[in-house]
């Protein structure tokens, strides 16, 4: 499977959407800037984190879902920008 279906992915454009600072979400989570950072490089964040995140980023975790059976299904190995832009 492809590097590019990852939840990060989700997160990262939804801050950029939102002109938010990674900082802001760090705190959200209650962990520093720096593990934050690290969390969003290597699309580590524990379910907890995932569910907070998605809340506070409005990420509809059941559209990710079934874009990921569709990435899956089709065995593509990158989730399209546009894709992306619609969740």
């Amino acid at each position: 499977m492809g590097d590019e279906f990852k939840f990060s992915n989700y997160v990262i454009k939804n801050i950029r959407h939102k002109g938010m600072k990674n900082k802001w979400f760090a705190d959200a989570l209650k962990i520093t800037e720096s593990s934050f950072s690290y969390k969003i490089k290597n699309d580590s964040f524990t379910i907890i984190e995932t569910l907070v995140l998605s809340d506070l980023l409005d990420i509809n975790l059941s559209r990710v879902q079934e874009e990921y059976k569709n990435f899956k299904a089709n065995n593509t190995e990158e989730c399209s920008l546009e894709t992306l832009e619609a969740l």
